[in-house]
């Protein structure tokens, strides 16, 4: 349960901790910390991305939904998960199967200082139409993320549900 904000913290069976996640809430509690507010907790488990890892920006599902599919499998689990399982990982990852290489670009895109404000001023344009909840849905982590791929033909505006939503 590592990559879920407070899985550190709990597979460590501590019962004084906070786990927070997200990089404005950890400055937050950096503060806390720094003012002597939290000289009470015993641990800080902080995770810069929404949720924890299940949420980083490489995670191709909806931190939440990921988080409730992580705590289903151990609460479902039961016995069944053991140490031969990881043994089984790590055959396979020594076999191959989990090696793959990314796609290369053909022609990587470099701008000069003028083209990459233009481009960056036309994502922030798009940015502004979009609701700026960050929920994933599209397929993107953030809005932000959302609003790139717009601008690079890799996906549409409307693939937002929230605008979807609000366009009918």
């Amino acid at each position: 349960k590592w990559g879920v904000a407070g899985g550190q913290a709990e597979s460590a069976n501590l019962t004084n901790y906070i786990a927070v996640h997200g990089m404005e809430n950890i400055i937050q509690i950096l503060d806390e910390i720094e003012n002597g507010n939290l000289d009470n907790v015993d641990y800080v488990e902080a995770l810069a991305c929404v949720e924890g890892c299940v949420g980083g920006s490489f995670n191709v599902i909806n931190p939440y939904i990921a988080k409730n599919n992580i705590e289903y499998i151990l609460k479902n689990a039961g016995d069944n998960f053991n140490i031969e399982d990881l043994d089984k990982f790590d055959e396979m990852y020594d076999s191959g199967i989990f090696k793959f290489k990314l796609k290369a670009e053909d022609n990587p895109i470099k701008l000069n200082m003028k083209e990459a404000i233009i481009k960056n001023e036309k994502i922030m344009e798009i940015n502004a139409l979009l609701p700026g909840l960050d929920c994933g849905s599209c397929g993107a982590p953030t809005c932000y993320a959302h609003a790139e791929d717009v601008f690079n033909n890799q996906s549409e505006l409307y693939d937002c549900i929230v605008l979807r939503a609000k366009n009918k």
